[in-house]
């Protein structure tokens, strides 16, 4: 197809972000001036505007894809405002894309369809957000009124002594995020047993959750984080 440049989730891939559920269709950008042609399994686009860089993955031809910022702009209006916040972390992690550079491209359509949640995204992303299921795991809470700080790095009470980086604190209480990746091996496991240890030292309640409690247990995770604040706070 002429002068198509890919679209939305299409182009996320070719960027390498990161989603949630792998898109069953292949989503293509024309100008208006092309004749669409349907194809199963092709979802395309009339855009007046086609603006696009060249993306180059793993040393194959570059294809034409929309600019990262779009990108994630366009991934937003299209998506569940969770997996478009999953994609601008993303974007953000792995620098394609900067804060500035978000909130100029969501400044320039404040008079558009879908400003709302464009606004709404930028409330949400978070560039120090150091994984998917982490993204995950800050939108449930923040959805629900919890504001916790990410990537903090506590210190021993007399502060000589680093224990390490958490993935969340909110008030005295410490969120973690077990991705199986990191945590499964068993060098991993003493390491985060010690970590643990040294936070429990300094006063802090740490609550764990892994992949399933967060995308599957929800109301759990939820009421595990106010019950923890509440004992924090006594």
């Amino acid at each position: 197809m002429r002068h198509a440049v890919a679209d939305r989730r299409t182009s996320a891939l070719h960027w390498q972000m990161d989603m949630l559920v792998d898109p069953k269709q292949v989503e293509l950008r024309v100008p208006r001036t092309s004749t669409r042609v349907a194809r199963d399994g092709v979802r395309v686009r009339c855009s007046a505007s086609t603006e696009a860089a060249p993306v180059s993955v793993d040393g194959l031809e570059a294809i034409s894809a929309l600019t990262a910022v779009d990108t994630v702009i366009e991934c937003c209006l299209d998506r569940p405002m969770q997996e478009a916040v999953l994609i601008a972390d993303s974007a953000l992690r792995r620098r394609l894309i900067t804060v500035p550079e978000l909130q100029t491209a969501v400044s320039a359509r404040r008079s558009t369809r879908g400003a709302g949640r464009l606004s709404r995204l930028l409330r949400l992303v978070d560039p120090g957000s150091g994984s998917v299921l982490e993204s995950l795991c800050r939108y449930l809470l923040n959805t629900n009124g919890i504001w916790p700080t990410s990537q903090v790095t506590i210190k021993t009470r007399d502060g000589k002594r680093t224990i390490g980086r958490v993935d969340f604190l909110i008030g005295n209480a410490v969120i973690e995020c077990d991705g199986r990746r990191w945590h499964d091996p068993h060098d991993a496991r003493m390491h985060d047993r010690e970590r643990n240890n040294g936070l429990a030292r300094t006063g802090r309640l740490v609550l764990r959750f892994t992949w399933e409690e967060v995308r599957h247990s929800p109301a759990y995770v939820l009421a595990s984080v106010r019950e923890a604040l509440m004992a924090a706070a006594t």
